[in-house]
């Protein structure tokens, strides 16, 4: 699930469709993800994993990039 905070206070008054000041209201969408991550270890319980992610959100694909760190025993 993905929540969004509308922006400009989330008033619909305040929108305009072609420059000027753009708001929108607050929204939930469900999100679907597929993605892809390798993890390179560092030592016995550290890692660092580069990671790449697709999201299917409110009929958009959204690329997602990111490095995460991880810890394990």
């Amino acid at each position: 699930m993905e929540f969004h905070n509308g922006r400009n206070g989330g008033s619909p008054e305040h929108h305009t469709s072609e420059g000027g000041e753009h708001s929108d209201a607050d929204d939930t969408h469900f999100l679907f993800r597929i993605g892809a991550a390798y993890s390179f270890h560092l030592g016995e319980s550290f890692g660092i994993e580069p990671a790449v992610n697709l999201d299917f959100v409110n009929s958009e694909e959204v690329w997602v990039y990111g490095i995460n760190l991880t810890y394990g025993w």
